[in-house]
């Protein structure tokens, strides 16, 4: 990362915390995203340069080129799929069902408490 990049994060940033303060701004928000844009193709442009150079100082060492190599490719260890288990899964089927459910469970109990109440108030209201 250079000056220049860090520069346009800082003009970016700055954007975003004025346009957080000002919500309906449109020019602020359409300025913002020009800036995030500009932010993510500098990075780009900077990593394709630094990989670029890395390649070129290390041609004469295989040993060299193929660290530079790994560190360009994603290796498949890192999907996603490895940092979600099975337990986390069970987890939020377990919370989903609870949430869902609060409305029914709540209807149910307060049909509950009325019929009480009415049957109460019907015993109170009878003559003996």
């Amino acid at each position: 990362m250079n000056d220049h990049i860090r520069e346009a994060m800082n003009l970016r940033d700055d954007i975003r915390k004025k346009l957080k303060r000002d919500r309906h701004n449109i020019t602020l928000l359409e300025q913002y995203k020009r800036e995030k844009k500009r932010v993510r193709s500098l990075i780009a442009e900077g990593k394709a340069k630094y990989y670029h150079n890395e390649l070129w100082e290390s041609r004469s060492n295989m040993s060299k080129t193929w660290k530079t190599i790994k560190a360009i490719i994603p290796s498949s260890k890192n999907s996603p799929k490895d940092y979600i288990s099975d337990a986390d899964v069970d987890k939020a089927n377990k919370f989903n069902t609870h949430f869902a459910n609060i409305g029914k469970n709540t209807y149910e109990k307060t049909e509950e408490i009325l019929q009480v109440q009415t049957c109460l108030i019907l015993y109170m209201t009878m003559e003996f």
